[in-house]
């Protein structure tokens, strides 16, 4: 294998594995959010939930409102980029229109 092929060869698995991790990532999330909307949990508890579950509070509520605006996580606008933390931003900056 040539250098150029091998870079290349070496790129793509970089890009597909990241992305794969990331991507599993926040399916974890959107499956907690969902299984907790599912479930009603009282927004009193979510904070000591999320502790004992060993997330932080404010992963669990955008874990939520994921799985409230994208039922189907496939349905999520997501590149070879997507991270939880871009997420995050996204879903932010939406809570942060709705309340203005």
């Amino acid at each position: 294998m040539k250098y150029n092929e091998l870079l290349e060869e070496c790129t793509n698995i970089y890009t597909e594995l990241s992305f794969n991790s990331r991507w599993v990532r926040i399916s974890m999330f959107h499956l907690i959010g969902k299984l907790v909307l599912e479930e009603d949990l009282s927004p009193d508890k979510m904070s000591s939930f999320a502790r004992q579950v060993g997330i932080k509070p404010i992963d669990l509520a955008l874990a939520v409102l994921l799985a409230e605006k994208y039922p189907n996580l496939e349905d999520l606008p997501a590149d070879k980029t997507i991270s939880w933390s871009q997420i995050t931003k996204y879903l932010n900056a939406q809570t942060e229109e709705t309340e203005s």
